[in-house]
């Protein structure tokens, strides 16, 4: 289906920098819905300072909520109209109607937008999809959005079935499906006894991992119906199969740059037990340590371009317990023994860089050098730490968040006024060949009327940053860094 592609419309903006002139900063392109709720979509580019239509408001239907997904290339976009969001806004009137009945729709298209062409459109939930107030609906439980493979060239998504599987699963689990952007080929992946939830894309796109996830009345990731990995390699023969059987979940550390997957298994009284990587070429699992170590805290963290893997082990009794209480590191996979870094445990850890550990003790934060063994405090952290995975922190200030690293001499590099405070927890980063890039906007909310009009863009590198403003009463969806 083609859609005649409006003329591009000027589109001034207000912009002003949030600390240094960033004039060494990419420009993006913004994916935005003039009204929340009502008003069209459209996309703007810094680069050229117009705004295009791309989803008219005769589209959007009213208080619908409407994500955007932009690809990994900025080439395409897919975006989401949803009427039907959560279980808990309707009404007894509503009660047992199906959306067919009251004219409801959950809608997808994904346009190019490059030639302004709609290239999909897709209704994600059944008719006969039955509305049931005041109950937990595991497809919108476990709703992931549209998740893009990394180099672009299709798409994933979870398509509603009619159910119902039991009276607590009145409309079913839902399947993935798979939409590839070259043939604009639709694939069904097959049901599996859960929603699925939690998609990783390998980082060549060649294989996936996800999670299903039965029972959400016990907590999500607590009653599963397992994981599993898909080979995507040829798209006209996907195949599916359980990497971890029914009912077992697990705790997802992600995909190694050398290709394995790298997960624990869910443990509802520590967190975590044992460490495992996955092979998916050769369909073969590596244990790293035994999942009788059932002590693991949850706060497991992975460090994908060199391998390590930063382990904190609880003071809880593990059923067949190899390392005690503390903190330790794997240099990669195959490592028997890790490190043990500290004896500390129970407060939030995670890799700075690939030779940097934060270790954020409540009286004492610092930061610990894997080559050296040196313990460095925090002198600057102000309250809760933000990191980056590329050596930068951020974390707050009065008003403006503030960047810091540690540099080479052992001391600390503060840039301060980077970004407001309120973005912090919305920071996303892009590592491009040249820098590594920061993006910070905040989405719309369904529950209410926030939502941002402004973007704010950054080098990690560098220390710059420069703020895109679009018009106030615009929200933005979606950010990406223009060619």
């Amino acid at each position: 289906m083609r859609r005649v592609w409006i003329m591009s419309i000027c589109l001034w903006l207000i912009s002003s920098m949030a600390s240094a002139q960033g004039t060494d900063l990419p420009t993006v392109q913004v994916v935005y819905q003039s009204a929340m709720g009502t008003g069209a979509v459209s996309v703007y580019r810094e680069s050229e300072n117009t705004s295009t239509p791309i989803l008219g408001a005769e589209n959007i239907p009213q208080n619908s909520f409407v994500e955007a997904f932009l690809s990994p290339d900025g080439r395409h976009v897919a975006i989401t109209v949803s009427q039907v969001i959560d279980m808990y806004t309707f009404g007894d009137e509503q009660n047992g109607k199906t959306i067919g009945e009251l004219g409801y729709q959950n809608v997808l298209y994904v346009f190019n937008l490059i030639n302004g062409e709609m290239i999909l459109r897709y209704d994600l939930l059944p008719t006969e999809y039955r509305i049931t107030p005041h109950e937990r609906d595991a497809m919108l439980e476990a709703y992931f959005g549209v998740v893009w493979s990394p180099n672009s060239d299709g798409l994933v998504f979870v398509r509603g079935t009619t159910g119902p599987i039991d009276e607590y699963t009145p409309n079913g689990y839902g399947h993935v499906v798979y939409f590839n952007i070259a043939t604009r080929g639709l694939v069904d992946l097959p049901e599996i006894g859960g929603t699925p939830y939690d998609w990783r894309w390998s980082n060549t796109g060649q294989y996936a991992v996800y999670r299903g996830i039965e029972d959400f009345g016990t907590g999500a990731g607590y009653a599963s119906s397992g994981a599993y990995v898909v080979d995507m390699r040829d798209i006209a023969n996907i195949r599916q199969k359980p990497m971890v059987a029914c009912c077992q979940d697990i705790v997802p550390l992600g995909w190694l740059e050398t290709g394995e997957f790298v997960y624990s298994y869910f443990n509802i009284m520590a967190g975590a037990a044992g460490l495992f990587a996955y092979t998916p070429q050769t369909d073969s699992t590596q244990t790293i340590l035994p999942a009788g170590q059932d002590n693991l805290e949850y706060s497991l963290a992975l460090h994908a371009p060199t391998g390590k893997i930063l382990v904190p082990v609880y003071d809880f009794p593990a059923t067949e317990p190899i390392l005690t209480p503390g903190l330790y590191v794997y240099e990669s996979i195959t490592q028997a023994q890790p490190k043990r870094i500290s004896d500390m445990f129970g407060m939030p850890t995670f890799f700075v860089d690939a030779n940097t550990i934060y270790i954020n003790d409540y009286d004492m934060p610092m930061i610990y050098r894997i080559d050296t063994g040196d313990f460095i405090p925090d002198t600057v952290v102000t309250g809760f730490v933000y990191p980056s995975g590329y050596g930068a922190l951020f974390t707050e200030d009065e008003t403006e968040a503030m960047m810091y690293f540690i540099n080479d001499a052992g001391e600390w590099v503060i840039i301060p006024n980077i970004i407001p405070n309120d973005l912090l927890s919305y920071l996303r980063f892009v590592d491009t060949p040249t820098s590594v890039y920061f993006i910070a906007f905040v989405t719309p909310n369904y529950m209410d009327d926030s939502g941002w009009h402004m973007v704010y863009v950054g080098s990690l590198s560098t220390g710059t940053s420069k703020q895109v403003s679009l018009t106030v009463g615009d929200y933005v969806l979606d950010v990406g860094l223009e060619d």
